[in-house]
């Protein structure tokens, strides 16, 4: 099993708990590292059984699943039965999925529940770097903004908005304002992209905050702990 290059090593300088706290956390709301983030009953996504830290294992690609189903077991953290019924949740989505889950989540609930550490690890090492380097790709000043404070907080802040809206719509955001060293129109672009749930409208709100408030301070801020959205919330604007 072979980690991608950790995240960081791309020329990523921001903080990853910040993000994976923003994402919500399956251990903390359904005591199981591995969910279904979507109404049961009523899906209105075409999301699949996510895996801790936010690894959608029905969209996600076969290799970056396995990858991560890989790290967990090579951890201790799986069981061999755990690990082929991960393995055939991988590609599922909406009724499929919850098909999934309610066959096979007794094996997981109050038994796989990751510890942060872990998390942050497959994020560094596996998932972060697929959102990362697109965003350094199509905005090669992004690895260069000064002062050092304002750089950590708008690599946070971008890296958590493509996390949640995608790559695409984050660059289409950011580009222009960071090619023009416009980080105070970057924070209020972010501040104003429209949604109609609330939960998602913080965090834009949050994302701007973290970047104006190391413009102001020259300090980059990580408080976050108080946070950790349930992760239905965060995906449950998503159309279908």
């Amino acid at each position: 099993m072979q980690p991608f290059i950790g995240v960081h090593k791309l020329g990523f300088e921001g903080c990853l708990p910040w993000i994976h706290n923003e994402e919500g956390s399956g251990d903390r709301y359904y005591n199981s590292s591995v969910y279904y983030p979507d109404s049961m009953s009523k899906p209105r996504t075409k999301t699949g059984v996510t895996l801790d830290p936010g690894v959608d294992l029905g969209n996600s690609s076969p290799k970056l699943c396995k990858e991560v189903i890989g790290y967990f077991a090579s951890q201790g953290e799986l069981s061999s039965k755990q690990i082929v019924a991960l393995k055939n949740a991988i590609d599922l989505k909406k009724e499929d999925a919850i098909a999934w889950m309610k066959f096979y989540i007794h094996l997981f609930k109050g038994k796989f529940n990751t510890p942060d550490e872990m998390d942050y690890f497959v994020m560094e090492n596996y998932t972060a770097a697929p959102y990362w380097k697109p965003l350094k790709e199509h905005i090669p000043s992004i690895v260069s903004i000064k002062p050092l404070a304002v750089r950590k907080a708008i690599h946070t802040a971008l890296l958590s908005n493509s996390y949640n809206r995608g790559s695409v719509a984050t660059i289409n955001l950011a580009k222009e304002f960071v090619e023009k060293e416009e980080y105070q129109g970057l924070a209020r672009a972010i501040r104003g992209i429209k949604h109609t749930i609330q939960s998602l409208r913080d965090r834009r709100d949050r994302e701007a905050l973290l970047i104006e408030s190391a413009i102001i301070r020259n300090k980059f801020e990580e408080e976050f702990l108080s946070l950790n959205p349930r992760p239905f919330e965060i995906i449950r604007e998503i159309s279908l």
